[in-house]
């Protein structure tokens, strides 16, 4: 039978070029199916480490710590200065005048009035810090640890360790997880200018160090909502409302901060003109540095916070890109923070 017109001219039409397109096409969905295999993988996998960690958290957290927040007005402890006795100057006994030897000369080697031999106070040595066991346990799996940032509530899914960025290799921890692994999230991280502290607050940091005014946590905003991906949430009044308040314990100690402002702004191009930067914000030396920026982040929040800061408190502040800047406007450039203040 011969063939219709129509096969015969569907036959012509398949030439080289419709094979190259069909090859083209074959090899599209495959890399599409793979680019998607691989994503639910690594996605699998990260979730499977967070888990792990969590449970750990969970194991030797923070069960009995008193996180009541009615009353969130936090006075710390005076120091308990150690006393140093000082070592008392030995004293010369009186002159001493002997008789005349037969003679008439005099004894050139008079004996001397014993005095009391003085008691020397040994000068006490400094304890260092002890470390919680749960920052025990994560300093033994990465050194970098530094603390956990968790914000309570139901829909919040910002429950991570937090590490410090490497010295030798500062943008390690933007592909790499908490123990290591090449992954696209990343994880949370601090920068080498902000001293997290090292002892607590209750002893004023004797023997260990005090913070920076400012610990600035960075982390991906990540379209399936992990690592910073939810954080603006905070841009609405209702979810500052309902999560106001966020956990930071870093090895030694556990920290609860409250939210005083949620700002927009974006990175600037000349790190050195007059445009405030929130992001290069880590210590003040006095009450005007303070000022200043407490009063522009203030005045850029989004939402109405009730909480308020002065110079002196620990803040934490914590930063992730953002599609939008401070003027509402899309900008490949912007960031989005959230300023809290340590209440405990």
């Amino acid at each position: 039978m011969k063939p219709s017109f129509r096969n015969v001219k569907l036959k012509r039409k398949r030439g080289i070029s419709y094979y190259i397109s069909l090859l083209m096409f074959i090899a599209s969905i495959s890399a599409f199916l793979g680019y998607g295999a691989n994503y639910l993988r690594e996605m699998y996998d990260n979730r499977a480490e967070y888990r792990e960690l969590q449970a750990m958290r969970e194991q030797y957290g923070r069960p009995n710590v008193n996180r009541d927040l009615r009353n969130p007005t936090y006075t710390p402890t005076p120091t308990n200065t150690p006393t140093f006795t000082p070592t008392p100057t030995p004293t010369r006994g009186p002159e001493v005048t002997l008789p005349p030897l037969p003679n008439g000369d005099y004894d050139p080697t008079p004996t001397p009035t014993p005095t009391d031999t003085p008691t020397v106070t040994p000068t006490p040595t400094p304890v260092p810090p002890e470390m919680l066991e749960l920052g025990r346990i994560y300093k033994e799996s990465n050194p970098d640890y530094v603390g956990w940032l968790e914000i309570p509530g139901a829909d919040s899914v910002i429950n991570y360790p937090v590490v410090m960025e490497r010295s030798y290799d500062e943008q390690f921890y933007l592909t790499h997880s908490f123990e290591g692994k090449d992954n696209d999230n990343g994880a949370l991280f601090t920068v080498n200018e902000c001293r997290v502290g090292v002892g607590s607050i209750d002893n004023n940091y004797y023997g260990g160090e005090a913070p920076t005014t400012n610990i600035l946590i960075f982390g991906h905003n990540m379209n399936n909502g992990d690592m910073f991906g939810r954080l603006d949430k905070y841009l609405k009044q209702t979810y500052y409302e309902e999560h106001k308040y966020i956990y930071f314990d870093t090895a030694y100690e556990y920290r609860t901060y409250e939210v005083i402002a949620v700002i927009r702004s974006h990175e600037f191009e000349d790190p050195l003109d007059d445009n405030f930067k929130y992001y290069f914000f880590y210590n003040a030396e006095t009450k005007e540095e303070f000022d200043y920026w407490y009063k522009n982040v203030k005045d850029m929040s989004k939402v109405k916070c009730r909480a308020t800061a002065s110079f002196g408190d620990q803040i934490l502040t914590l930063s992730t890109c953002h599609k939008y800047d401070e003027t509402g406007k899309r900008n490949s450039d912007g960031r989005l923070a959230v300023i809290a203040v340590r209440i405990r």
